[in-house]
């Protein structure tokens, strides 16, 4: 029977069992450092945060990339030699027929359109929550925001890539000009940080974690991504007028409290590079050794196969 090399399966499942290891990894790193982050400056704790949820996804990747690319991957493997192809930096390679190939190669599309599909999923359903609120609320004039016809104290930033500010008829009408100014500085801002867009990587990053896993990694970075616009629109208006715009329309006081604490209190006393350094360093000594022993392991699965 002829067989033949089929290159794409291992890598990919290198891929997931990675990713598939490495988020719940972030979740636990995320509860070690989550009481020193607490009082690291916002816009660095969102960043810190943001980092730590892009990393599952980014290293599975680079662990495909370096396990299995012949002129990368030897290189992290210890020197060693086989009878059949002599002693050089080599990756493993799964031999199969053609119809297993064909087989394994519809299972895997199945498996990537399962993914993409879910991932999908998620994408049009935040595109079309904001393309309800948009729908809802046209363009006020000369203003650069809409509004929408609520007596609910709300303002959104809504949209991944053109992100647009919407404002409820009731939270002006409650709001002074000054506090006014400060919602609308507080939303620009998430705008231009494209706050949305992190957030939702952050989530397909964490995809393979259930939604109580990853809820308060993911509530985190939403705080910190708030708290950093809390500060630029104090600084666009006064922190008076933040406060009390988060008295008007905040639902959840304990929520309020901490933010309000955030524009006084004053940052940390930790380096947030060297907070983002150990998180990556971890991640590295605990991934990239692993590769050596997954080569290894990987030979010998073949082999008994």
């Amino acid at each position: 029977m002829t067989s033949l090399a089929v290159s794409f399966v291992l890598p990919w499942f290198a891929f997931a069992l990675t990713w598939l290891a490495l988020a719940p990894a972030a979740v636990l790193v995320h509860a070690v450092v989550r009481r020193p982050l607490a009082g690291v400056e916002p816009t660095q704790r969102a960043a810190l945060l943001l980092a730590l949820s892009l990393l599952p996804l980014a290293v599975a990747a680079l662990v495909a990339v370096l396990g299995f690319a012949p002129a990368i991957g030897g290189l992290m493997v210890d020197g060693h030699c086989h009878p059949d192809t002599g002693c050089h930096p080599h990756v493993p390679s799964l031999h199969a027929s053609i119809l297993e190939a064909t087989w394994l190669g519809i299972l895997l599309a199945l498996a990537t359109c399962g993914v993409l599909w879910c991932i999908g999923r998620r994408l049009r359903r935040s595109l079309s929550l904001a393309g309800t609120l948009l729908r809802l609320a046209p363009r006020a004039r000369r203003e650069p925001f809409s509004i929408i016809e609520m007596d609910v104290p709300a303002a959104y930033c809504v949209g991944l890539l053109q992100p647009r500010i919407v404002v409820s008829r009731g939270l002006m009408a409650r709001l002074t000009p000054l506090e006014l100014n400060a919602v609308l500085a507080h939303e620009q801002a998430h705008a231009a940080r494209f706050d949305n867009l992190r957030l939702w990587l952050a989530a397909v990053c964490l995809w393979p974690l259930s939604h109580s896993l990853r809820r308060a990694l993911l509530r985190d970075l939403a705080a910190a991504n708030d708290e950093s616009c809390d500060l630029r629109a104090a600084a666009l208006t006064s922190r008076l007028a933040v406060d009390g715009a988060l008295a008007c329309f905040e639902p959840r006081p304990g929520t309020a409290v901490q933010r309000r604490r955030s524009l006084t209190a004053a940052p940390a006393d930790l380096s947030p590079t060297g907070v983002l350094a150990l998180i990556v360093v971890s991640y590295a000594l605990c991934t990239l050794p692993a590769l050596d022993a997954a080569h290894y392991g990987a030979e010998f699965v073949l082999s008994w196969l």
